[in-house]
């Protein structure tokens, strides 16, 4: 199956069959409109989410510092300092 003949003034309609639906210049547009909403609402999840985590990852952070401090050479995680996160320990086992 080869290339059709593109016939559309506009030229929208060329990766119509790639798309599975007809490109026309009414469903670009409403795919914006839905889409911009869409992502605005998936940062707002993906901000909540970071601000959830952040004390999480503040108290990691300053293990690791510590561990820097005391003159480790390679700090290594232990879940065992954290036991309210629930950490899963075989996943850290070398």
């Amino acid at each position: 199956m080869g290339l059709a003949r593109n016939t559309d003034p506009e030229g929208l309609n060329c990766f119509a069959p790639a798309q599975g639906a007809p490109c026309s210049p009414e469903t670009g547009q409403s795919v914006f409109f839905f889409s911009d909403p869409m992502m605005g609402i998936l940062a707002l999840v993906n901000l909540l989410t970071i601000i959830m985590l952040f004390p999480v990852g503040m108290r990691v952070l300053h293990d690791y510092r510590d561990q820097l401090k005391q003159g480790a050479d390679e700090p290594v995680f232990d879940p065992a300092k954290f036991p309210d996160l629930d950490i899963d320990a075989s996943a850290w086992e070398k």
